[in-house]
Parts: structure tokens; sequence; C-alpha cells
């Protein structure tokens, strides 16, 4: 067995830290990871600690880093993920616009999150600023952009590359965006674009590709909704709004400084921000629309392997990062069972494990669901393991969600007990019950879990 893989879905609370590792021949390594962050700080940090002993200890380098969107529960952890210099090889993004960026910003502070303003109100406007020491001249930065066709199905491309030498013909694993096209830095400052001479822009529709040589190990899809007009014309009009009220020049060169220092010594509560919201949805039309409804940008990754047939399907534990510690609350708490059951999966050697992230994804209304299924046609039957969205919110998802996937499809919600939010939903576990007649797997900040695959690739 050449090609090992372990998968992390880590016990980080009310948020997301989802980690994973391939090795090919014992030493080519790519590590990744797809957001990081937590409304139960102490909880998350206990699994970066975890993260940062294991992988990043040995390297000082992670091969990829995705950040769906930028809400705080998302994101607010990166910079520990990183601390001491760790170098991020390949930083992928939703490409949005500078007014979004500023939208999403003034909507924590509606909401009332309370979250560390500074370090995240910086990584939401000039995220590649904000990680500039962790970026170096290898570094590089993809965003991804919507496109209206679907991925290919498998079979239909032929990337390959051979651009490895070393022991074994193969020194490290690194990841393609075949298609992508580089941004010069003189335009960077136009459309939201992070300033770097590195950066480049990939249509969701175009399939990167984790390689060693002329092998391809891994594919990761990406999905990006693309905003409706109205969404746009309400980002433009809270910008608008923001600067007519500040008086801030919008071409200073300190421009996320100035914004920061703003909100923090202006606004003081959330009413401040509702006024901006209210006049701004008249200008753009929305009507009635709640603001948290709106057609807000949030990546989903479908990462699967190229190779179908496996020698081994490993959990390493029943249950992974089982904590017992009820100190911090009174209520109950639902254990749910995690393992690896055959019967209840894919009969050995021809299971295929794909995985689907929806992060934040606002996956309910049928417009959006039919877009999603579009773009992931071809792929959404092989999914072995599911992202709820949203931490299992019943305002993201309805039941034809869940009919969109196999009756292998095994679902995990990640989310904080005894969240302030609600989640998840009652009615979720209602809808998948319904369908399914299995309990979705619970991931909080007293168990994630783990699971490893080992195969012979030649």
């Amino acid at each position: 067995m050449n090609f090992i893989q372990q998968i992390d879905v880590h016990a980080a609370g009310q948020g997301l830290f989802y980690s994973g590792s391939a090795v090919y021949r014992n030493y080519a390594r790519f590590d990744f990871v797809f957001d990081c962050g937590s409304e139960d700080k102490d909880d998350a940090r206990r699994e970066i600690a975890r993260y940062r002993h294991d992988v990043l200890s040995k390297n000082d380098r992670l091969n990829m880093l995705v950040i769906s969107h930028f809400d705080a529960d998302h994101v607010n952890l990166i910079h520990e993920l990183l601390a001491g210099g760790i170098i991020v090889d390949r930083l992928v993004m939703p490409f949005i616009t500078f007014e979004e960026r500023l939208y999403l910003i003034l909507e924590q502070i509606a909401g009332a999150e309370g979250y560390d303003a500074g370090a995240v109100y910086r990584l939401t406007l000039d995220p590649v600023s904000a990680l500039g020491d962790n970026l170096d001249g290898d570094s590089e930065i993809y965003l991804i952009e919507s496109d209206p066709d679907p991925i290919p199905a498998p079979g239909e491309d032929n990337i390959v590359t051979d651009n490895f030498q070393g022991r074994g013909n193969v020194e490290r694993l690194d990841i393609d965006f075949p298609g992508s096209v580089p941004i010069d830095a003189a335009e960077s400052s136009q459309g939201g674009i992070p300033k770097s001479a590195n950066t480049y822009l990939v249509k969701d529709n175009q399939k990167s590709v984790v390689n060693a040589g002329s092998i391809n190990l891994m594919e990761f899809l990406f999905y990006k909704k693309s905003l409706g007009p109205k969404d746009k014309a309400f980002f433009e009009a809270v910008a608008k709004g923001f600067f007519n009220e500040s008086k801030i020049d919008r071409h200073a060169r300190d421009l996320t400084e100035r914004i920061v220092g703003y909100i923090s010594n202006n606004y003081r509560s959330a009413t401040e921000v509702k006024k901006i919201f209210e006049d701004a949805k008249k200008k753009s039309g929305l009507g009635r629309v709640s603001v948290s409804d709106l057609n807000k940008t949030a990546l989903c990754l479908l990462h699967r392997n190229t190779k179908t047939k496996y020698e081994a399907f490993v959990d390493y534990d029943p249950v992974c990062y089982h904590i017992h510690h009820f100190s911090k609350h009174t209520q109950p708490i639902q254990l749910s069972p995690i393992y690896y059951n055959p019967s209840r999966i894919y009969p050995k050697y021809q299971m295929k494990p794909v995985v689907m992230l929806t992060s934040d994804g606002f996956l309910k209304k049928a417009k959006d669901l039919k877009a999603f299924k579009k773009k992931y046609r071809s792929y959404l039957q092989e999914c072995w393991l599911v992202q709820v969205p949203h931490h299992g919110s019943v305002k993201n998802v309805t039941q034809d969600f869940f009919t969109s996937f196999s009756d292998f499809s095994e679902f995990f919600i990640n989310y904080g007990t005894g969240n302030r939010h609600g989640h998840p939903s009652k009615e979720i576990f209602t809808m998948e019950l319904r369908y399914f007649e299995l309990s979705p797997f619970l991931v909080n900040e007293f168990q994630g879990f783990r699971y490893a695959i080992r195969s012979d690739i030649k």
C-alpha cells in the first residue's frame, strides 16, 4: 500500500476545522486545511495544537489552505493555526468583491457576533496582507470564480503533469489548478482581488488535481454560487452608505486600518449598522428580504480520489476525539456513534471515499439547489460523506438536499452544544431520518472523527 490518507473532522465546536493528509510512497506528502475557526475557541485550540504537533511541526509548511468564506467562526483561528511562520503554498478563497467583504464585516456587527474584531476584519478585507507572514515568494493565491457550466464528468478530462524528480521519481506531492488565469498585481486593486503578484482566477468548473509526476491522486472540485443582481446592488449600497457616513477615502493606502479603526470607535452596537442596511435595502430593491437570507458567498468543496478501489478503509477509533469533560454545559449531550460499518456504507474494495463539504452554503431555494446539483451532477451519487450546510440550519437546506445523494451517503453536522443560534435545527434530523432511516454524525466540541484510507497505486 503506497498511498495513505487521513481525514479529520475536528472537534472544534460551533465552527469548522477540517484537515486532510495524503502520503505517497511513505515520504511525499500533501496536507490541506478547509476552514479553521470556532466560537468555542478553547476547544478548537486543543485540536489546533494536536494538528500542529502531528503535521505542521514536521514541515513548517501547509500545502493548501481553503477559506470557504469569512464568517468569524470559520476563520478566527487561522492565525493560531499558522503561528510561528508556517508557510502556505496555496491559498484558496472565493472571488468576492470589496463591497461584499465590507458587508460581511458589518453583518457580524449587526448580528452581535461578539468576535475579536481586529484580526477577523483585516483578514476579511485584505486576506493576503493579513496572512503576509505566512506567504512567501513561492506562495500562490487562487480565487474561485463562479461559472454556469458543470464540472466535467470523471474521465472527460486528461490532466497529466510530470514535474517531479527525486527519490522514487517523486519528491513531493503538489496541486495544480489547470485553466487558472494570472492576475497582474497592478490590476489587483480592482474588484476585490487581493494584492499579490502570484494571484490567479479559477473557474469553478475546473478541477484541481493533486499529483505525483504523471499520476493523479486526488481531485478538488469547488463550487461558488453566483450572486443575483439585487444582492450585488445591496452590497454596493451598503458600501456607499458606509463611506458616506465615515468620510473614509476609498482609495487610501491604509484603507483596511481606517475601516477597522472607524468600526471599533463608532459602532458600539448593531443599531448604526442596521440603519445602513435598511437604507441599502430600499435603494437596491430587496424589499422584505431578510439580510440574514441574502445570497452570500461560501465555497463548497468536493474532494475525491481518482483511483476507486482500495485495499483497506480504516477508522482508527470507534469514537475518535471523544473528550470526557462535561463541566462547561449542564444540558445532556447527544453523542452519536461514529464508526465505519461496511454493511452501512460500501462493500470492501468497492467504496469511493468522496467527501462533500458545503460549509455555510445556502441551498434551500429551489434555484440554488438546482445550480448546486448541476455543478456536481456527475459526482453527487458518489458521495460517501456529506456535510449538512450551515451547522444544520433549517434555513439553508430542505429535504431535497438529502435526496440529491446516494443511499450510501453519510451526513455529519458540525455545531457547538448549547450555541445561541439554535443549531442544529430539529427539522434536519426529521428530514434525514425520513429518507435514510439513519442519524447524522454529530461533530461538536466533545467529539470529532477521523478516517484513513490505504491503497496500492501503480
